[in-house]
């Protein structure tokens, strides 16, 4: 059976139009899932100001039980997430809204943004009513002002050196991002799940000389993963002595809804 086609914007269009809220439109947030609850109670919040934002904008006040900012998870949830959209959008439907648009909250084009959530979108729209369209945007992490919020991340590291140290993606092109982002920066990348480790670039920069080297997460929200990134750099400060490892804080949720909510 062929799917139907859906609207995928163009990641020119992004930084300018992705969040332009549209009155007619219910917003769905798609993160990958987690086991800790931190990620999804920071989503819950992120989305929970977001629409205020938008009623206090309008002047209006939401007076149904329908919130038009929900969230979906891609793995980890009772249901697969094109039953999250399906439920979702006929909520949407209900409380009248037109379209559906489908924010997915990833900072790399690995496989689950390139072949995982579009596939789960479109079985969405075989079974929802044609009258609602769906519209899938970008990941956020093609939004063009990252490079702008990591600079100043980092800034606040205030070493001569540091590590911009992703998750990584096994698939082709996927890591390209933090690759030109690293190398625009002039800061070194390094991967949780893919060579080239964190443990192998220390010991690169060690090498070379560097007594101070700072080590910028590059991710979205805490939890198992961003834990275990701290215990790793404390067994290498233990490792390297005579070395300052200062490890960077996560991106603030409040830049992620000031992206959600820029015009």
């Amino acid at each position: 059976m062929q799917l139907p086609r859906y609207k995928l914007e163009s990641r020119a269009i992004l930084g300018r139009k992705i969040l332009s809220t549209n009155v007619s439109s219910a917003y769905l947030l798609v993160s990958h899932g987690s086991r800790d609850r931190r990620p999804q109670a920071a989503i819950g919040e992120i989305a929970q100001k977001w629409q205020q934002q938008m009623e206090t904008r309008s002047h209006s006040t939401n007076i149904t039980d329908f919130s038009r900012v929900g969230s979906a998870t891609l793995e980890l949830n009772v249901l697969p997430l094109h039953l999250q959209i399906k439920e979702f959008g006929e909520q949407a439907i209900a409380a009248g809204y037109e379209t559906l648009e489908i924010l997915p909250l990833f900072l790399l084009p690995g496989v689950h943004v390139m072949e995982d959530i579009p596939s789960e979108v479109a079985q969405a729209q075989t079974l929802l009513p044609s009258r609602l369209k769906i519209k899938l945007h970008p990941y956020i992490g093609a939004h063009p002002q990252w490079k702008q919020i990591f600079a100043q991340q980092i800034a606040t590291l205030d070493t001569p050196t540091t590590i911009l140290f992703s998750h990584g993606s096994r698939r082709l092109q996927g890591n390209q991002p933090v690759e030109e982002l690293a190398s625009e920066l002039g800061i070194t990348p390094a991967y949780w799940s893919i060579s080239p480790t964190l443990n192998e670039q220390v010991a690169k920069l060690a090498n070379t000389g560097y007594s101070q080297i700072g080590i910028q997460p590059y991710f979205l929200f805490p939890g198992g993963i961003t834990d275990a990134i701290a215990q790793t750099v404390t067994d290498l400060q233990a490792e390297y002595p005579k070395i300052h490892l200062q490890l960077g804080q996560i991106i603030d949720s409040s830049a992620i809804l000031e992206l959600l909510s820029t015009n």
